[in-house]
């Protein structure tokens, strides 16, 4: 009885972890550096987003641009790659995803434990030394 229940346990624990990690869908993309010096954005939670991941580390919000006088480009943080993860870093809040390939320009980010997933897209930045400081 005891190795039915472990049996069943382990199953259980499989069929929960795949299912958490294929929240994304697609295909993990073993190939972090394609965000670098690139465009993500992405909305959650009715958040919108659209950081510049200079090939500096830095991680800028483009807003409207650096020649906008109302609304500029501003630095928000840091990224980098952390052996199989993209991590964001934003003062003292830390934040580390999966990468996974939609097709095109179509990716999504998706936290440990599959929550949330995030689609974005990732783009080329028109003259991104205009961005990156």
């Amino acid at each position: 009885m005891n190795k039915i229940y472990t049996l069943g346990l382990v199953m259980f624990s499989f069929c929960v972890n795949n299912n958490l990690m294929a929240a994304c869908g697609g295909t993990l993309t073993p190939n972090l550096g394609v965000v670098s010096g690139k465009l993500v954005q992405g909305s959650y939670n009715g958040e919108s987003w659209n950081e510049v991941h200079c090939s500096n580390n830095k991680l800028w919000d483009l807003k409207q641009g650096n020649s906008d006088p109302v609304d500029p480009s501003e630095y928000v943080g840091e990224w980098r790659i952390d052996g199989n993860q993209l991590e964001h870093k934003y003062d003292t809040l830390v934040y580390r995803y999966d990468l996974y390939g939609l097709g095109g320009v179509n990716y999504c980010l998706q936290a440990p434990g599959g929550n949330p997933s995030i689609n974005v897209t990732i783009t080329t930045v028109q003259n991104p030394s205009d961005v990156c400081k």
